[in-house]
């Protein structure tokens, strides 16, 4: 299963979780509702900051790779252009 279904998972059980809490709770309805839909927001947020700091986090990692495998292909270039010079 991937990471991304797995969080989508979580977050999916954990706003379901906060709907039914809300909805059996003893309160009006009008601000059930309201609590409901703030409650939906924030959790829309986090999830949103959550997913732009991973997809920054992997960008780094990526572009960290990246430099590391170039800087081995240089190594390996001057390391044979010396031994071809032998």
């Amino acid at each position: 299963m991937k990471t991304s279904s797995i969080i989508a998972s979580i977050v999916g059980a954990a706003i379901a979780g906060v709907a039914v809490g809300m909805l059996i709770a003893p309160e009006k309805g009008k601000d059930t509702r309201k609590k409901l839909q703030k409650g939906l927001q924030d959790a829309s947020s986090d999830a949103a900051d959550w997913m732009a700091d991973a997809k920054e986090n992997l960008a780094d990692m990526a572009s960290t790779v990246k430099n590391k495998f170039r800087n081995m292909g240089a190594h390996s270039h001057n390391g044979a252009a010396t031994a071809s010079n032998l």
